[in-house]
């Protein structure tokens, strides 16, 4: 799991929003602070905040998160990396 203080300094605050995406609208999940993720090849599970509270919501990357984000994820911890994807 990867923390938002993790990524401190390297994106900027709106690249730890969730999107507004479909699947971002229909949980509820759009536009709220991403606390924590996991990600793996195409997949991510996202911890955000709303209203004092957290949710989590499951989808594809580019679902639940900004791209910056994925970038410096996948950068940073390798995480999420397919194994066809060359450095």
């Amino acid at each position: 799991m990867i923390f938002k203080q993790n990524v401190r300094g390297l994106v900027t605050v709106d690249d730890l929003k969730v999107p507004h995406s479909e699947l971002a609208m229909h949980t509820g999940a759009a536009g709220c602070d991403i606390l924590a993720w996991i990600m793996t090849c195409s997949g991510v599970t996202v911890v955000y905040e709303k209203d004092g509270c957290c949710g989590i919501a499951h989808g594809l990357q580019n679902e639940l998160m900004q791209q910056p984000l994925i970038d410096t994820t996948k950068q940073m911890f390798m995480a999420g990396k397919c194994q066809e994807e060359k450095p």
